[in-house]
């Protein structure tokens, strides 16, 4: 059986043709565009994305010709077909106005997405912007917010919040191949960028203006774009290690000793809290319980220095189309890994408060050295397939998995004059986090000829969102260098917070429906589009937090976290004791946790718009619609005496968009969204 396999490689004599058939002008998909192979029967007509595919081609030189009705007719000469492999080519079709034409160019196969995003940019109704894959893959960005903060006018705060055109997160909104996807922030609106790793990414949107299509926003809307068909066989394996200078073999990075999956970012449980906060009895009750669980809690609670090596990226990609039963599979498949650290050790922290008006300088309230170790792993997947019924109708699924884990050291020092003259403070914070986001969407994409040539797109996403913030930790203390009875520590509550551990989790999941209808028409003799559909987006969210603070009737110490956390110096336990008054009792927990954080919330959204895109002349388009939604949001907080939140309202959306073309790569937008003028952009696109 291996030697009638190798025969029939060996005398494989036939290669594939493939592209995508695409309007010169408006770069729109020419659905039903003919490709036939010279002389041949053979040949294909493109699918509802214009893509075609022609085989069994007989390999050397070859002549195709492309045509379409009311396009001109292109033949293109001396196409190379190889044997066995897959030839891409991409054909652009001119209109016609007045009788037909043919034109013969020489082959070319067509690669450049970037010049497919331009195209897009330049047919848009909406101001937009992006970046393609190719772009992305030559800046050498691991993960989708190193990568968007490239376009014009977004910006990227803390490594991960995208802001557009200067606006807050409130502003923005991101989606997934136009579904929305929740955040991973309980105090954020925005998605954290970081968490998308590039090879997944086939391209980013961001829209700057809004259409009554799209999701309500007022800043600027990013849409990821995950990989669709591949054109042929793909397979790829790349790793790279970066060094930095701060950060990369440096023995004195900042860390703390965690759990052992630290590595790859998932806590192993090292972290658990032993008790639940509210197991845990009231002080001066059963001090023999608060004392045996106090001495159960991890006593790790300051940060230590290792050493590092250089940051990793290793990516896996694998794709291809293959025939089942007799139609056509796309698959992509892809895994990455990325290790990453930071560090700074001479950073500089100051509040400054001008005291009166006629003030000549500022009073220094706070001025710190800090010193902070970050170590960020992320891993992610993505699963594409796509399955096309016939030219005019395809599915498609995607499973997408990612998860980071970031852990903190940080420790600062420095004065406090506003509290007290001559106080030093010292503040440790250890601090680790997870986050993951887990996408399934079903897709759908008809094209119905006979019925008004009406085109049909829907989607059904199934997002869940899952942040956790297991211990983390804090350890404030006052120095006083020069007391007169020598250095002397102290935790003092009313200048500062205790010492404390939290427990913080989200789990946040999105239902998001939508489906799309569109059908052209002719205004003016010009082609145009009719728009209109509905959605139905259903989210609902769960945050929790809990706190435990340290408490002690002891108010100095050595200065040694370990020794003040040391079992020898908790509750009863501690050498100034007095079992008679019971004073001077040690070091304890404390349930303090305010239920007023804790949350459940959920919003249902239903709506549905309608729009019209025209052109009006070869030079003047107009786009103009009403968006309705219906909004219903609930939150209850876990403290049950706290009114629950309740809005309730509906909203009318209206946007123009008005294009004007001043030369063939210039163009002059003006877009109203409700009152006044929203937006003026002159777009130059080269």
């Amino acid at each position: 059986m291996f030697l009638s396999f190798v025969t029939l490689l060996t005398y494989s004599q036939s290669g594939t043709l493939r592209g995508k058939i695409t309007d010169a002008e408006t770069g729109e998909e020419l659905i039903g565009a003919a490709v036939l192979i010279d002389d041949t029967y053979n040949g294909s007509s493109a699918d509802l994305d214009g893509n075609y595919s022609i085989s069994d081609i007989t390999p050397g030189k070859t002549n195709i010709t492309c045509s379409y009705i009311s396009y001109e007719t292109q033949k293109i000469t001396d196409l190379e077909i190889s044997d066995g492999e897959v030839t891409l080519l991409n054909i652009k079709l001119k209109s016609v106005s007045v009788g037909l034409a043919e034109i013969v160019v020489a082959a070319k196969a067509v690669r450049n997405t970037e010049s497919a995003l331009l195209t897009m940019q330049k047919k848009s109704a909406s101001v937009i912007d992006g970046i393609s894959a190719q772009q992305i893959s030559r800046s050498g960005d691991s993960d989708a917010a190193g990568a968007v903060k490239r376009i014009s006018g977004v910006s990227v705060v803390g490594g991960k919040y995208v802001y557009v055109r200067g606006l807050g997160d409130r502003y923005s909104k991101t989606t997934l191949n136009g579904a929305e996807i929740p955040s991973l922030d309980p105090e954020k609106n925005t998605v954290q960028m970081d968490i998308f790793p590039t090879n997944a990414i086939e391209n980013m949107v961001v829209y700057k203006s809004f259409s009554p299509n799209l999701n309500s926003f007022t800043g600027g809307l990013i849409d990821i774009v995950t990989k669709d068909f591949p054109e042929k066989f793909n397979l790829s394996f790349s790793t790279s290690f970066e060094y930095n200078s701060q950060s990369s073999f440096n023995n004195n990075f900042l860390t703390y000793e965690g759990g052992k999956m630290d590595g790859i970012g998932f806590d192993d449980g090292t972290r658990d809290f032993p008790v639940l906060p509210e197991e845990i009895p009231l002080y001066p009750t059963d001090r023999d319980a608060i004392d045996n669980i106090t001495k159960q809690f991890n006593k790790n609670m300051e940060p230590t220095t290792g050493s590092t090596f250089l940051n990793q990226k290793y990516s896996f990609t694998v794709g291809n189309q293959m025939q089942l039963f007799g139609k056509t599979l796309g698959f992509n498949f892809g895994l990455s890994y990325n290790n990453d650290q930071s560090f700074f050790n001479d950073g500089k922290r100051g509040l400054y408060k001008l005291t009166d008006k006629n003030a000549k300088t500022l009073n220094t309230e706070q001025q710190y050295n800090e010193t902070k170790g970050t170590t960020e792993a992320l891993i992610g997947s993505l699963l594409n397939l796509n399955y096309k019924l016939n030219n005019n109708n395809k599915i498609g699924y995607i499973l997408m998995y990612n998860h980071v884990g970031e852990k903190n050291a940080f420790f600062h020092f420095g004065q406090k004059p506003s509290d007290e003259i001559g106080m030093f403070i010292e503040n440790r914070e250890l601090w680790f986090q997870e986050r993951a986001i887990i996408a399934n969407q079903f897709k759908g994409e008809h094209y119905f000829e006979s019925f008004a040539k009406l085109k049909i797109n829907w989607i059904i996403s199934y997002t869940n969102s899952k942040q956790k913030e297991p211990d983390i930790r804090f350890f404030t203390n006052s120095f006083y260098p020069d007391a007169a009875e020598g250095a002397r520590y102290e935790i003092n509550p009313s200048k500062y917070q205790v010492p404390s551990r939290y427990n913080r989790n989200m789990d946040e999941y999105n239902l998001d429906n939508k489906v799309h209808f569109e059908i052209p028409f002719t205004s003016w003799g010009n082609k145009s589009k009719l728009k209109f559909g509905t959605f139905y987006v259903y989210k609902n969210r769960t945050f929790t937090e809990a706190k435990i603070d340290y408490q002690t009737q002891v108010q100095y110490y050595s200065g040694s976290v370990s020794e003040y956390l040391d079992d020898g110096n908790i509750g009863q336990n501690h050498p100034l004791y007095d079992p008679v008054s019971r004073s001077n009792y040690g070091l304890y927990i404390q349930n303090s946790t305010d239920l007023r954080n804790s949350y459940d919330a959920v919003q249902p959204v239903f709506g549905g718009y309608a729009m019209v895109d025209m052109l009006l002349s070869s030079l003047f388009r107009v786009e103009a619609g009403l968006r309705y939604e219906k909004n219903n949001t609930l939150t209850e907080s876990k403290k049950r005496d706290i009114e629950k939140g309740e809005l309730d309202d509906s909203d009318f959306l209206p946007a123009i968009n008005l294009t004007y073309t001043l030369i063939n790569n210039m163009n002059l937008r003006l877009s109203k969204q409700g009152p006044g003028i929203r937006m003026i952009w002159i777009n130059r696109m080269d």
